[in-house]
This record gives C-alpha cells, sequence and structure tokens, in this order.
C-alpha cells in the first residue's frame, strides 16, 4: 500500500475535498453534510481538519472543534471523520484518529468527544475496540435525522488517565506480562504518543 501522509488541511481545495468525502463515505444529502464554510470558519475559531493523503490525493479527514465544559475546560469535539470507500478498512480512520489525539494532547487536551451509530457493527468495533474509547452516553436521533442515522452513542475517548492505561495494557498485554505495572505505564505513554 502507498505512503500516507497526514496533516493540516488549509486551502478551499482541500475543504473542498472533505465535503466530497462526506458524500461518498456517507451518501447523505447536501444538508446534512458539514461545508467547506464551517471547516474554514471552525479553523478560525480554534478547529483544524487533519488529512489523510496518498501522493497528491486526500483519502480521509477528520474535523476537530474546539469545545468548552464545567470550569471553563477547553477540550476537543471530532464533528466529523470520512475516508474514501477504495482506503476504507486498510487504517486510514485509525491513523487520522490517533493523530488528532497527538495534535490534542499537544495542545493540552484531555479529552475528546465525538457521536457515532453504535448499530453499525463496524462503527462499534472501530470505536470501541480500535480506538478504546468509553461510553458516556446514548442519545436516540441525536441529530433529528431519524431515517438517515438512525441511533448514535456519544463518545468520550480520555487523552490520559487510567481509560487510556487500561485500554492499551489490553492492548498490548505481553508488554504488561514482561514489563510490570511500573514500566507498563512509561511504555504506555510512548505507544500511545507515538502511534
Amino acid at each position: 500500500m502507498e505512503e500516507t501522509t497526514i496533516r493540516e488541511c488549509t486551502t478551499i481545495e482541500e475543504f473542498d475535498r472533505c465535503v466530497e468525502l462526506q458524500r461518498e463515505a456517507f451518501g447523505l444529502p447536501d444538508l446534512e453534510l458539514s461545508p467547506r464554510r464551517h471547516l474554514i470558519v471552525s479553523r478560525q475559531a480554534g478547529g483544524w481538519t487533519l488529512g489523510a493523503f496518498v501522493a497528491d490525493r486526500m483519502v480521509g479527514f477528520v474535523h476537530h472543534l474546539a469545545a468548552v465544559r464545567g470550569h471553563n475546560e477547553i477540550f476537543g469535539y471530532s464533528h466529523v471523520m470520512a475516508v474514501a470507500k477504495d482506503y476504507q478498512n486498510k487504517g486510514v480512520g485509525a491513523r487520522l484518529k490517533w493523530a488528532q489525539r497527538q495534535r490534542a494532547l499537544r495542545e493540552g487536551r484531555k479529552l475528546i468527544k465525538w457521536t457515532w451509530d453504535p448499530m453499525l457493527a463496524r462503527n462499534a468495533h472501530f470505536n470501541l475496540n480500535r480506538l478504546g474509547a468509553v461510553v458516556e452516553t446514548y442519545l436516540d436521533d441525536f441529530y433529528g435525522t431519524a431515517a438517515l442515522l438512525p441511533n448514535n452513542a456519544l463518545r468520550e475517548l480520555f487523552t490520559g488517565g487510567r481509560h487510556w492505561a487500561a485500554y492499551i495494557a489490553g492492548a498490548f498485554p505481553m508488554l504488561a506480562k514482561v514489563c510490570g505495572k511500573k514500566v507498563i505505564a512509561s511504555i504506555i505513554r510512548a505507544i500511545a504518543l507515538s502511534i
């Protein structure tokens, strides 16, 4: 497989490709897609869009918003991620989410939230098993488009702490056996930040 590069999207053409990727990946009407103007405005407000590129072609993207919760804590909200059909199930989505996590950590964020459809087995597997996220809440018809996106669960990915450490230890049980608990914490951080 060709080398995939993850980098921030900054041009009108790249944002237009994000819209095209949403159409391709989701098959939703334009009303339900995040338009170019949304991607541009959120970038000016502290958000960003990371694209996955193979040569000159963008094959996926993730759009990240800055959000605020109690006590003025700024956290990340992953608004949308889409991957071209011919690049799905090839690790592009996971690479985008890991890159999103790395950038959020560099910005001092401790939390990323997003929604996903738990009724799609592939989504459930990706979010629960690949990313190790924790379900905070189940929200029926979150977007008000039950016919288009019937079920969504609000997700949290803790960028640090016991939930993340437990996931990585579970994902890499051999490291836990060989290294013991004290050393596994530093290896967990190295793996989590280097993926």
